[in-house]
């Protein structure tokens, strides 16, 4: 609660002498093909994920739970952990509810969930590597200056190093019984990778559309924006990082964008907040209502293993 009243007091002096006539009139500048081309966005990355946990099925032995099943507690568990955060407790909460049905116990459910946090965060290592090594172009927050080049290198490092290990050692395992860790192989390291580098490209790339033309914005410096937001605004646990990832993107644009444009920013992270967010959520919890009143209009069923 108190990180979320200082982000909010901190958004609110961001936006000290902001026009709301300016705000409205940029939220009405956007068309139905903005509206089409970011739900296209926010399906094909809640896709992404979907498939993401499927693999995760697959990592901690669970192959027999049906691709249908796990694909819509994917999209269930991300919705829900991106509003809420605190990603590894919401999406094992989601999952134990979902999954136990099919016979996962507490450790199925941890290992699944341990893979997903751990793939996504591979992705946006990697995607943060690639845009911070591809530009030596300065991005300042407040009065700091990022070493681009330098924190390229580290995430680049990092991944490396994960993907290393993957394919080094003889140590296939770590941990014990039911709690042991099985170490991927170098293919499923990659594709954990690959995917999840591309889950970051897609939502990266939804905020650079919904940006206004007019601030000219490049889409190497929207992407790297948006990686440091969302880093920063999910680090903070404030649930969805709201009021964070505002004022960081806001914060990190304001040496690129003038001053006069800064309500088409605004109105520009309103949408994708809706887009990405808000509509994600919305269909989650009609997904889990549903799931729900099925449930109980019948009797439980474990399967045994």
């Amino acid at each position: 609660m108190l990180l979320v009243a200082l982000a909010a007091w901190a958004l609110r002096r961001e936006l000290a002498g902001l026009d709301a006539g300016s705000l409205v009139a940029a939220l009405r500048g956007y068309t139905v093909q903005h509206v089409v081309v970011g739900l296209a966005a926010t399906a094909g990355s809640f896709a992404l994920l979907g498939v993401i946990e499927l693999m995760a099925l697959r990592y901690a032995g669970r192959p027999d739970i049906p691709r249908a099943t796990g694909m819509i507690t994917g999209f269930v568990a991300n919705a829900l952990s991106q509003a809420i955060g605190v990603a590894l407790l919401t999406g094992a909460a989601v999952r134990i509810r979902a999954y136990r049905s099919h016979g996962a116990n507490a450790s199925d459910v941890a290992r699944i969930s341990a893979f997903v946090t751990l793939t996504v965060t591979l992705g946006l290592l990697a995607t943060g590597a690639v845009a911070f090594l591809a530009s030596s172009a300065p991005l300042s927050l407040w009065h700091l200056t990022l070493p681009v080049r330098a924190v390229g290198a580290m995430l680049a490092g990092v991944v490396l190093a994960y993907l290393g290990w993957s394919a080094a050692g003889h140590r296939a395992t770590i941990g014990r019984g039911a709690w042991r860790i099985v170490k991927p192989r170098p293919a499923l390291a990659l594709a954990q990778t690959a995917l999840a580098s591309l889950d970051w490209i897609v939502t990266g790339s939804l905020l650079y559309l919904v940006l206004p033309p007019a601030a000219a914005v490049g889409y190497a410096t929207s992407l790297r924006v948006y990686l440091v937001a969302q880093t920063l605004g999910t680090l903070s646990h404030v649930p969805g990082g709201a009021g964070v990832f505002e004022l960081l993107v806001l914060a990190l644009l304001a040496p690129v964008v003038a001053a006069p444009l800064r309500a088409g920013i605004v109105a520009s992270l309103v949408v994708f907040r809706v887009l990405y967010y808000v509509l994600p959520l919305v269909g989650a919890c009609i997904v889990t209502g549903i799931a729900e009143l099925r449930a109980a209009r019948r009797p439980e069923v474990v399967h045994a293993r």
